[in-house]
């Protein structure tokens, strides 16, 4: 019960801070410019609908590899893998999106911050029949240092994974 008392309040607040900004945004993640994808800027409205999903979604407890907490044996499939890729960062998320057996269980999102909580990028999934989810998110090319990538599981919460853009 608590769950799914969980769940419900989790995805209502990401549809009422979606809602903040047009929908094809919030799917899209960051926007291609003329040199690339671009990250959105602290203070930007889409940065800020970002950034209020994020906290909500990390209310809950962020897992790692080394702290899978209750999802021990989960980390493999729910850990993004990232890499640098030109100014971005790509996640992949070797998890299957909403299986015939349990079709609410899926990523939601990716998503990219950097230590103070600004969110440059930030992708929303629907249920979609894919062994794994890969995102490109996009880094500011003047920034450098830590950002943690995140992969949301509508089962299994939020993971997180750290690199050095």
């Amino acid at each position: 019960m608590k769950t799914d008392r969980r769940n419900f309040m989790r995805s209502a607040t990401l549809l009422s801070a979606a809602a903040a900004v047009p929908l094809v945004t919030v799917q899209a993640g960051c926007e291609l410019g003329d040199s690339g994808l671009v990250a959105q800027p602290a203070g930007d409205p889409r940065e800020r609908a970002w950034r209020e999903m994020a906290a909500e979604l990390k209310t809950a407890g962020v897992y790692t590899p080394d702290n899978p907490g209750i999802w021990a044996g989960k980390e493999g499939s729910h850990t993004p893998q990232i890499s640098l890729v030109g100014q971005g960062v790509e996640a992949l998320t070797s998890h299957a999106q909403g299986p015939e057996d349990k079709p609410g269980h899926y990523i939601l999102c990716h998503f990219v911050e950097r230590s103070d909580g600004t969110v440059f990028d930030f992708r929303l999934y629907t249920r979609q029949a894919l062994a794994n989810v890969t995102s490109l998110l996009a880094v500011p090319e003047t920034y450098s240092g830590p950002v943690t990538v995140y992969s949301y599981c509508t089962e299994h919460d939020l993971w997180a994974s750290e690199l050095v853009a």
